[in-house]
């Protein structure tokens, strides 16, 4: 595990806490249904980059889930991007395919 998702591991609360919904999209993962969501929050600081995360959520038969995996956190650290605000991950999402409820 990298250095930059040890930090993510020690963050995760405040990202499930305080993370602000961006966008979800399919999964492109065969062999199981899943769905990725992307939630942006302010750093623990409150200055500098904001946490940029992208969650996995595996389905079962009725669409509940089952467990979820991170599997994106920038930081701006270790040459991630550095979204300062909701707007510029917002847009940041949206390029990396992620997409309001009413489009999914």
């Amino acid at each position: 595990m990298t250095r930059r998702y040890d930090r993510a591991n020690q963050k995760l609360d405040y990202l499930v806490r305080e993370g602000r919904f961006l966008g979800i999209r399919a999964s492109e993962r065969t062999g199981a249904v899943a769905i990725e969501l992307a939630v942006w929050t302010r750093s623990a600081a409150g200055k500098g980059c904001g946490y940029y995360a992208c969650f996995r959520l595996f389905l079962d038969d009725h669409g509940t889930a089952n467990y979820a995996v991170l599997f994106c956190f920038y930081d701006g650290t270790d040459g991630s991007p550095c979204l300062k605000g909701f707007e510029s991950a917002l847009t940041f999402a949206r390029s990396n395919g992620f997409k309001d409820n009413d489009h999914a």
